[in-house]
């Protein structure tokens, strides 16, 4: 089943300089169960993609999108007010920063009921035990006394086990984790990835986990979406992704993991991201791939394989090359 659907989305951004275009016709698909991930160096659009689809953008962006489909409902003709029916209960988010994502005027039970309360109806009573139980399921101890505390009181660990708790609240059809593990240690980072994929498999919730990091992706997700430029370059099952990446942006981020360098020396990848400042036509990794051509300057087609593996490139396979490099 087909949870989430997005066709075409894009995002511009008016600048003294001109439009920025952050997101240039991005298609994504989540199913029922799944874990996808987006992934991308900072500034790709990852971020701006879940916040467009939430219809959490600042003033001066504009979002437009042929279809936004989400459990049947299109969320482009949804109102304000059906998005804020939407946002909190059927789609839960993980902020990035924990300690923003928390108000520090507010004690962490005001801010786990708050959302509960508003969608539910329910008595506080109700609400307090919901939260009592999720700071429990999400191994924070003393569960109870944490409802009187506030956010700066807390490790950072706890402040991002308690916005994994928020969004849970009321347990979502769709999670979207944002960068979920920044500014944590390795071991907390490894004990909350594992428990965002517990709490999936329990829920049988969809999940979107958007981050920089290739060892995250490998680790969790069912499938990928490989972003540059603010557009999908590279998208497929994981395992297919890391086989047999055909994108060039794509080999060199897999160079530069730290596993390659067993292989040899570590990969990199020149150059720098192009202005998203104005119209673009072509390919907006040319600059910096060793194999682009004058046609990269035109249209670029979308390859297909069998299995769901898709790319944007001029090349149709890459395989020869990357056994070659």
């Amino acid at each position: 089943m087909t949870m989430l659907k997005i066709e075409n989305l894009r995002i511009d951004i008016a600048t003294q300089n001109g439009t920025l275009h952050a997101v240039r016709g991005v298609d994504l698909e989540v199913e029922k169960g799944e874990v996808v991930g987006i992934v991308g160096e900072s500034g790709c659009g990852k971020s701006l993609t879940a916040m467009g689809l939430l219809g959490l953008l600042p003033r001066s962006a504009q979002r437009s999108a042929d279809r936004i489909r989400f459990l049947e409902r299109d969320l482009t003709k949804a109102s304000v007010a059906e998005l804020r029916g939407i946002r909190g209960n059927r789609i839960g988010m993980i902020f990035q920063d924990p300690m923003t994502a928390l108000n520090p005027s507010y004690t962490i039970g005001d801010q786990l009921t708050e959302g509960y309360l508003h969608h539910r109806k329910t008595a506080r009573k109700e609400a307090v035990e919901r939260a009592i139980y999720l700071l429990n399921r999400t191994g924070i101890t003393a569960a109870r006394s944490r409802l009187s505390q506030y956010p700066h009181q807390l490790s950072g660990g706890l402040r991002q086990r308690i916005v994994i708790a928020m969004a849970l609240m009321c347990e979502p059809d769709l999670i979207i984790a944002d960068e979920p593990t920044t500014a944590l240690d390795v071991t907390v980072q490894a004990q909350i990835l594992r428990l965002i994929k517990d709490i999936q498999a329990e829920m049988a919730a969809g999940v979107i986990i958007i981050t920089h990091d290739l060892g995250v992706v490998a680790q969790m997700a069912d499938r990928v979406a490989v972003m540059y430029a603010g557009e999908v370059v590279e998208a497929g099952p994981t395992h297919s992704i890391f086989a047999a990446p055909q994108h060039p942006y794509t080999i060199g981020l897999l160079s530069c993991m730290p596993d390659a360098a067993r292989r040899g020396r570590l990969g990199q990848i020149p150059g720098v991201v192009p202005s998203l400042i104005g119209e673009r036509k072509g390919c907006a990794f040319r600059t910096r791939c060793p194999h682009a051509t004058q046609p990269c300057r035109a249209d670029i087609a979308i390859h297909r394989r069998a299995g769901g593996h898709s790319w944007r490139c001029t090349i149709p396979d890459q395989t020869a090359n990357t056994r070659k490099s």
